[in-house]
């Protein structure tokens, strides 16, 4: 048996550090160089490593994250762990930013329905159509926004 060969899709993902899912999109987004001995589309699959060697460096940086071919799967884990972790964090800081932004909105929702209350007992127009339907939708603004802090 040539160790140059790799004999299915769970090889050929396996030497190139991913899933079989994401090796097989790449056959068919960014052709992937495999073959298929009995030449049918869903047929056996072989691939030959330095074919597979030159398309990783051929494949334009965008579209695939650059492995070494030295990188064994256990290490691309540790990486992709590591950048997963980064990214977690990116979104808890995002979250966090977002939060303080929609309890900012309500503190000046709140405000806004406090001096229409307010013009409209000094106007006398509390039961003015245009007036109760202004009230009615900053209040309703403001129990969602509330809801989605969790704040109600």
């Amino acid at each position: 048996m040539n160790a140059e060969v790799l004999n299915s899709w769970k090889e050929i993902a396996a030497y190139m550090g991913r899933g079989v899912r994401t090796v097989q999109r790449w056959e068919q987004e960014l052709g992937l160089p495999v073959r298929r001995p009995r030449g049918k589309e869903r047929s056996a699959v072989i691939a030959l490593k330095p074919d597979l060697d030159k398309w990783l460096h051929k494949v334009p940086q965008g579209n695939l994250p650059a492995r070494a071919p030295d990188v064994q799967p256990h290490e691309a884990l540790h990486v992709n762990t590591d950048l997963l972790l980064k990214r977690m964090h990116e979104v808890v800081e995002r979250s966090a930013h977002m939060q303080e932004t929609v309890k900012s909105t309500l503190a000046l929702a709140s405000k806004l329905r406090e001096q229409q209350s307010r013009r409209m007992r000094e106007r006398g127009t509390s039961s003015d159509p245009q007036s109760l339907l202004m009230r009615k939708t900053i209040d309703l603004s403001t129990r969602v926004m509330k809801k989605a802090v969790g704040g109600d």
